[in-house]
């Protein structure tokens, strides 16, 4: 039986996020993911990620969803709970429904960290895809 992966993501930080998606496609391509059995959802932003996994979890139609975000540290406390709660409320998601929820959230210093995470050497989005297929493939 062919995976199902969902993907929620954040369009904020859109560069940033495009990049990832790109690389997490172009992995889940590699692991033979049909793009049919790929399905995206959009979100205003990382503190959204949450819901919209676990609403996507409910379809019964996803193996896996990754949650795409990028938080980046500002000068007010703000990035400290957005990160805080949108980690635990990934996790929550998975626990709760059994369905693996992958963290795909950079949480970065500063924009020259998310842009060196999202592309070139230390791009994390190929190993998000791959991380989602493997997990998938366990669950099954």
């Amino acid at each position: 039986m062919p995976l199902k992966i969902g993907i929620v993501m954040s369009v904020w930080h859109e560069k940033i996020i495009q990049a990832l998606l790109s690389d997490v496609l172009c992995a889940l391509s590699d692991c033979g993911v049909k793009k049919k059995n790929i399905f995206i959802k959009m979100v205003p932003g990382s503190f959204e990620l949450p819901l919209a996994a676990k609403k996507m979890v409910q379809t019964k139609k996803v193996d896996a969803v990754l949650a795409i975000g990028c938080l980046i540290r500002g000068e007010t406390d703000h990035y400290t709970y957005i990160a805080s709660a949108v980690s635990r409320g990934i996790m929550q998601v998975g626990l709760e429904t059994g369905v693996p929820v992958l963290f795909g959230v950079l949480t970065c210093t500063t924009m020259k960290q998310a842009k060196e995470r999202s592309s070139g050497k230390k791009a994390l989005g190929y190993h998000w895809g791959v991380a989602a297929v493997e997990i998938a493939n366990k669950k099954k």
